[in-house]
């Protein structure tokens, strides 16, 4: 079932290889704010325009965060959780390269979000587009949900669950993009 989806992850992989660097080159600090609402509204418009997804960015109190939901017509219904805030990147002297460059040295992604996880983030959302272009639509129903506050300790996710309860308990399982 993923043969022509994983041909096209193949014909597109430098594509969205460039794709990843380019979100990893985009600051989102939550200590600090720095970047937070461009990545915040990057996301909110790539999820509409490449999935038809219905998105907003809720608020809370503190950085918002990218709700969105895409409905496949499918039985089952799947939560996205993941974060778009990274750590500071202060000592910068201990960077073998500037952690908003994003440089491929010696096979490996050099950038602030590489592991955790702006990378993951964008390479999931890159394969959900293969598996949608492969197939016409993906087989479930998909909330999509993320924070940017994730590095300071979630405080605002009480407050969406407690709000958007009703919607997210119609999902089957969720599901969080760490890296392996």
């Amino acid at each position: 079932m993923l043969n022509r989806a994983l041909s096209l992850i193949q014909e597109r992989w430098s594509d969205y290889l460039e794709e990843v660097l380019s979100f990893l080159r985009m600051p989102s600090i939550s200590a600090t704010g720095e970047g937070i609402e461009e990545t915040a509204n990057f996301l909110k418009d790539f999820l509409e325009e490449r999935f038809g997804a219905e998105c907003n960015l809720l608020r809370y109190g503190g950085h918002p965060i990218v709700y969105g939901y895409m409905d496949n017509g499918a039985r089952n219904t799947l939560v996205l959780y993941n974060m778009y805030d990274v750590q500071p990147v202060e000592p910068l002297d201990k960077w073998i390269a500037p952690p908003f460059e994003a440089k491929i040295i010696e096979g490996k992604i050099i950038a602030r979000g590489a592991v955790n996880t702006k990378a993951p983030l964008m390479s999931m959302l890159l394969g959900l587009e293969a598996l949608k272009d492969a197939y016409g639509k993906l087989p479930a129903n998909i909330y999509f949900i993320f924070e940017g506050e994730e590095e300071l300790g979630s405080p605002s996710m009480p407050k969406l669950i407690e709000d958007e309860k009703e919607e997210l308990s119609r999902a089957q399982a969720a599901f969080f993009m760490l890296p392996t």
